[in-house]
């Protein structure tokens, strides 16, 4: 999640200088002849960019949570485990087990 605060903080800070600069160059027709200074070129390049940042702090974010949602239901699995071996229903209750270690990722 830390990734996520610095691409946020990242936008905040460097996202209005560079939109300065953008504004500069399109004031300034003669610095067009490199391809990073042609509004032409960079506006679709930085929105581009742009996407392929975001894409992949939600990517980021998606595999933390799928994570964490997995754990949980391996915790259920577990505590299922321990429900069915008081019934004494073992190997039901090992079944729960083994699928329970293979979810939080300890097997």
């Amino acid at each position: 999640m830390n990734d996520i605060k610095a691409i946020v903080v990242f936008h905040v800070v460097l996202g209005p200088l560079g939109l300065w600069m953008m504004a500069d160059d399109m004031h300034h027709p003669e610095r067009w002849g490199m391809w990073n200074h042609n509004p032409t070129y960079a506006i679709p390049f930085c929105i581009a960019g742009d996407v392929f940042i975001w894409c992949g702090a939600f990517y980021i974010w998606w595999t933390v949570q799928s994570k964490k949602r997995r754990f949980q239901a391996g915790i259920r699995r577990m505590q299922e485990a321990n429900r069915l071996r008081e019934k004494g229903r073992y190997q039901e209750a090992a079944r729960a087990f083994e699928e329970g270690l293979r979810l939080t990722g300890q097997k």
